[in-house]
């Protein structure tokens, strides 16, 4: 009979359980393809360890993708690089949710968008990821307990889930597809001008009129975190197309 390793990597019945999305189904087809994939690693010898849980996971979301076409599949990847870059997995995507229904229309265990909060008046409706595409993909889904570090592990243990939710719109979606930007944040501030320090530790010079425009009427401050697109101006460092996080 097979047992489930609880070790160092995680637990794997809690990543099944959080993959299973409260679908009884979803669940103990999960459960049945960690076991298969634990046998055919141990030659039926072995526990049932994060490894397989997470192999799971990865496969039933491969096979969930199947259902979509490339174009779909291009599209929903474009809007998970900006929940990856604002370090969350839940969203809005105002004035344009419909091009989301194809994600969620089909039986339970399939869809790959759920709704997390069904909005009224002018507030937008949530949307999350499905968990196992977030772990095909790797977005982040817990914090650490009590901070904003993302917790690896996914563990209710050790972490909880992150509620952090941002708004999408077409400009953002074009903007996650720059290549090179990076993280930073804002280090010194004085009349809409200042300085970034980036992830990579350099100080770039930026003005507010670099924000993007769905962006632009956000309050900024010292320590506020950012995406930006370094460049260089002669031998200056500048920080363009800023997306204030």
């Amino acid at each position: 009979m097979f047992q489930f390793e609880d070790n160092e990597e995680g637990d794997p019945i809690e990543e099944l359980i959080n993959g299973s999305g409260g679908n009884y189904r979803r669940l103990i087809q999960l459960l049945d393809s960690a076991m298969n994939e634990a046998f055919k690693r141990h030659g039926g010898e072995g526990k049932i360890e994060h490894q397989d849980a997470i192999l799971t996971l990865q496969k039933h979301c491969q096979q969930q993708l199947s259902l979509f076409t490339d174009l779909e599949r291009e599209y929903l990847l474009s809007i998970a690089k900006v929940c990856k870059s604002r370090s969350t997995y839940r969203f809005k995507y105002l004035y344009n949710a419909q091009v989301l229904y194809k994600y969620m229309t089909k039986s339970q265990e399939f869809n790959l968008v759920k709704v997390v909060e069904a909005g009224t008046g002018r507030r937008g409706t949530t949307y999350a990821f499905d968990y196992s595409y977030c772990v095909l993909n790797d977005l982040p889904t817990h914090y650490i307990r009590q901070s904003e570090k993302i917790d690896k592990l996914r563990s209710l243990r050790s972490g909880e889930w992150i509620t952090r939710v941002t708004n999408i719109n077409s400009e953002i979606i074009a903007q996650a597809e720059i290549p090179n930007k990076i993280n930073g944040e804002i280090s010194y501030l004085t009349n809409g001008k200042g300085f970034i320090r980036g992830e990579d530790e350099n100080e770039y010079f930026f003005s507010a009129q670099y924000i993007i425009e769905s962006d632009s009427g956000k309050a900024i401050w010292v320590n506020k975190k950012v995406r930006f697109n370094p460049s260089l101006l002669g031998d200056s460092k500048m920080a363009t197309d800023i997306e204030i996080l």
